[in-house]
């Protein structure tokens, strides 16, 4: 599998995802006030990650057309390189949201039902991200060429 095949396959994954987070997200939203919290950031990561799928999957394919040899073993190794950088990034910040959703439903929580939902879905919502980051990392290797 090329990296290119790769990325998308991971943009189609995260897009997949979202969509179902999103459905999740509307139907948490009716359960009262905690699941309110706890679905806007279902929604609200949902309609981000989305458009990072799209956006990223057509820069890729834009990229790619402009390349006189997207499978130039220079570029791909490139490629590989670049996109192992920003999963590694990635998981790095998703433990920083979940830590960061923990203390805020920890405080926040305190005071309104909302707000601690708030809090624990940023947590799991990063815990989501976090395994998808570094599932994808750790597949690099074996799964492109």
């Amino acid at each position: 599998m090329s990296i290119w095949q790769y990325m998308r396959q991971a943009m189609q994954t995260l897009f997949s995802w979202n969509i179902f987070n999103l459905m999740i997200g509307g139907w948490l939203a009716t359960r009262g006030k905690f699941w309110q919290g706890f679905a806007s950031q279902n929604i609200g990561w949902a309609v981000i990650n989305l458009a990072i799928a799209i956006f990223a999957s057509i820069s890729t394919d834009r990229r790619i057309k402009k390349m006189p040899d997207p499978l130039d073993p220079a570029v791909t190794t490139k490629e590989k390189r670049n996109f192992q950088r920003i999963l590694w990034i990635n998981t790095g910040l998703d433990l920083l949201y979940m830590l960061g959703g923990w203390r805020f439903a920890r405080e926040q929580g305190r005071k309104d039902q909302r707000l601690r939902g708030v809090g624990y879905g940023i947590v799991l919502q990063g815990m989501l991200l976090f395994w998808f980051d570094l599932i994808q990392v750790l597949r690099l290797p074996r799964k492109v060429r």
